[in-house]
């Protein structure tokens, strides 16, 4: 136990101060974006029932990042502080992820040193706080989503790759930048040692010993 607690000690400094970036505050400090109600009020009207239609100058997403909002409004009020709340809740999980997925791999420390750059990147702290852009719902997304991939690659559990190509799918809701995410596991997935992904299942049969049964083995 005290050696689990020492390896992960800096991870645990790294999370407070994620933490302390992204809630002091977080319902009464202002917010620096102009634009931040806009998102609000589409969680707000899909948490009443009305019709919702985004800007044309947001028309390159979707509004998954309202119905969020409006998910999180439906528990905690119609509050800015939940608004925001989707933000810092995406970073923080991706910010646990990661470490976990990359010291899973065998290194913890690059799993601490991508913990660190999430903690404090302006992406997932300044769009974190705020409800003004879903851009930190996407910094998130992208980052787990092709860590999962290139770890389920490396490790060969096709479970694991399937769930970074649903995560980095789920990018493109929240920004284009998604489809560089996108290109990038493509060409990770074409280096020789990986390409096993792209191969069809062989189904293999045998009889079993003593019966005129076949057996299926994929």
């Amino acid at each position: 136990m005290r050696a689990a607690l020492n390896r992960h000690f800096p991870f645990l400094c790294v999370f407070s101060l994620a933490l302390l970036l992204h809630f002091y505050g977080l319902g009464w400090l202002p917010s620096p974006a102009g634009d931040e109600g806009n998102w609000a009020l589409y969680g707000w009207r899909m948490l009443a029932g009305q019709p919702v239609a985004l800007a044309p100058d947001a028309a390159f997403v979707s509004l998954l990042y309202a119905r969020l909002i409006a998910a999180v409004m439906a528990v905690l009020g119609p509050t800015f502080a939940a608004a925001r709340l989707v933000g810092t809740t995406a970073v923080l999980a991706a910010l646990v992820l990661v470490y976990v997925v990359l010291g899973w791999l065998g290194s913890w420390r690059a799993g601490l040193a991508a913990a660190a750059v999430l903690a404090v990147h302006p992406w997932a702290v300044m769009y974190g706080r705020t409800a003004s852009t879903p851009y930190s719902l996407a910094l998130g997304v992208l980052t787990v989503g092709p860590v999962c991939f290139a770890a389920g690659l490396v490790r060969r559990r096709p479970w694991l790759a399937a769930a970074g190509v649903l995560l980095t799918s789920v990018g493109i809701h929240f920004s284009p930048l998604a489809l560089v995410a996108v290109a990038a596991c493509g060409v990770f997935a074409l280096w020789p040692a990986h390409r096993w992904i792209l191969r069809r299942p062989q189904k293999s049969i045998r009889p079993r010993k003593n019966t005129n049964n076949l057996l299926f083995d994929r």
